[in-house]
């Protein structure tokens, strides 16, 4: 709405079953900039008849460290988080974040970033009175628009856990789409993400639910050719593309 406030209105559907049961969810989320260096959002998200509502204080407490609050009320009841994030090395940043509820939580970080080029590292560790999650995320952007992103998980409640994440952003930079392929033991799911000026549109599929069973090794298979044709396809489209339009302006220049 201006320079220093924000309005953001977005709307989910989830299909559970081939009946067509499932839930819809309205969120609403208002940010501002209180001023320079703290920001303040407040958001809601209504699910039927359960509302959940949050406020979150961000703040820079220096060019080397960033704190942000919340205060939010669930349908799982009340609770507080205070998380920090700061500047270890030039190229090393580490996150400590606290979680008390009902069910607290306890997280820690460290993101280990190129200078030279866009590559990414990141370990992580999120910790609960019964489970726990350990994992590592590795960026890989050979050039400019394109990413892909590795991350294996170990999960006390989950087992062990793959994401692959194929990201593509267009030449403005305003478009990005996500087309990410998540494995665990007993599950398996794509998920579609199309963000676009503020805007975004996300289609989960799930290929294997855990009431299946293990996960077999042939759709295993099937679903990482399912994940890797779309990109394969549209990298050679628009080879193609650029191949004959770049034929095209030559034989214009040469008959001009």
């Amino acid at each position: 709405l201006s320079e220093r406030f924000c309005v953001t209105v977005g709307g989910a559907s989830h299909v559970q079953s081939s009946s067509g049961a499932g839930a819809a969810k309205l969120m609403l989320a208002a940010n501002t900039s209180v001023i320079p260096g703290t920001n303040v959002r407040t958001s809601l998200n209504v699910t039927g008849t359960s509302p959940d509502c949050e406020l979150s204080v961000s703040r820079s407490l220096s060019p080397h460290c960033f704190v942000q609050q919340k205060l939010g009320l669930s349908r799982d009841g009340r609770y507080l988080s205070l998380m920090m994030s700061p500047w270890l090395t030039r190229t090393i940043r580490g996150s400590l974040s606290g979680t008390f509820s009902s069910d607290p939580s306890l997280s820690f970080s460290l993101v280990k970033t190129s200078l030279r080029s866009g590559h990414r590292a990141r370990v992580f560790c999120d910790l609960q009175p019964d489970s726990g999650e350990l994992g590592v995320m590795f960026k890989y952007k050979p050039v400019k628009g394109f990413s892909l992103k590795l991350c294996p998980t170990i999960s006390t409640r989950q087992g062990l856990g793959l994401q692959v994440t194929c990201t593509k952003a267009s030449r403005d930079t305003l478009s990005k789409l996500h087309w990410a392929l998540q494995v665990r033991h007993a599950s398996l799911g794509l998920r579609l993400t199309l963000c676009r000026c503020g805007l975004r549109f996300v289609m989960p599929l799930e290929l294997w639910s855990e009431a299946s069973g293990p996960l077999s090794t042939p759709d295993l298979a099937l679903a990482l050719a399912i994940w890797a044709v779309p990109p394969f396809i549209l990298s050679v489209l628009r080879a193609g593309w650029l191949a004959m339009h770049g034929w095209v302006k030559d034989l214009w220049s040469k008959e001009s």
